[in-house]
């Protein structure tokens, strides 16, 4: 008995330096800090927040604005091409047409001329090729350049003196209003001068139309282009069923002055045989 308290307490006695270590463990890190206030924590968090958006940012402007993605997105919206025409509005609507297509992508500047260059084929790409090669500074060539330059080859001013004087002698003549509409549209543009009021254009088409549209429409100035559009197209409806009675008239007393003459002779030998 005597020797199980010895051990006993030569157990409690080993076991009391072991909590004194453990005890004084605390003291040898050092005191702990504090944990961080609320206030700088959302600093943190905010501060971090910026930079994640700054960057994504970046990402999205790198991403719009590359050379490569430009391309692309110019591509998809499917721009036309030019080669060559006889027609210089046919050259004058693609150019019309790629300048839209540009501000479709916002794009500006080098770009534009780039772009619209790619969409040159044939012909129309030889003679930018040569323009190009020719420049002093090549990678200085502004869009307000490149627009010059493809207009002086392909829409030169000669051909469009020619066109503007086929608008001002334009006559509707066997033409129905509506094609006689289309085609004084198309080349009212070669002469902006001639239409440059709303008064301008009306006295130019009512000049072209024929003689019994004209007679009806002459003394009458109406609010807007589209309005006597709209009405010479009712008075050629109107006058339709007329004209189609005068045509079936004229083509019947034709018909029967072919038949007095045909018959005339015939009737001439009947008598002589008898």
């Amino acid at each position: 008995m005597g020797q199980d308290k010895g051990r006993g307490r030569g157990r409690v006695i080993n076991s009391q330096p072991s909590e004194e270590v453990h005890q004084s463990r605390p003291s040898s890190q050092g005191t702990p800090l504090p944990p961080p206030s609320e206030n700088d924590l959302v600093a943190v968090m905010a501060n971090q927040t910026r930079l994640l958006e700054a960057l994504a940012q970046t990402g999205i402007n790198n991403q719009g604005y590359g050379p490569q993605n430009k391309m692309a997105e110019f591509m998809r919206i499917k721009p036309p091409t030019f080669d060559s025409t006889d027609d210089p509005l046919e050259a004058d609507d693609w150019l019309r047409a790629i300048t839209k297509n540009l501000k479709v992508i916002n794009c500006e500047g080098q770009e534009r001329v780039n772009l619209a260059a790619h969409q040159l084929t044939g012909s129309a790409a030889e003679l930018w090729e040569n323009y190009y090669e020719a420049s002093v500074d090549a990678d200085t060539i502004t869009w307000e350049e490149f627009c010059g330059e493809f207009r002086k080859y392909h829409v030169p001013k000669g051909t469009m003196e020619m066109k503007s004087d086929e608008f001002r002698n334009l006559k509707q003549g066997s033409m129905t209003v509506n094609q006689y509409i289309r085609k004084f549209i198309r080349l009212s543009r070669y002469a902006p001068k001639d239409v440059s009021t709303h008064k301008k254009k009306q006295d130019r088409f009512k000049k072209g139309l024929i003689c019994s549209l004209y007679v009806q429409l002459v003394h009458v100035i109406y609010p807007n282009f589209n309005t006597m559009m709209n009405k010479t197209l009712l008075l050629e409806e109107a006058r339709a069923p007329i004209e189609a009675e005068r045509k079936r008239r004229f083509f019947d007393q034709k018909h029967q002055g072919n038949m007095f003459q045909w018959a005339g002779p015939n009737q001439r030998q009947k008598v002589q045989y008898r």
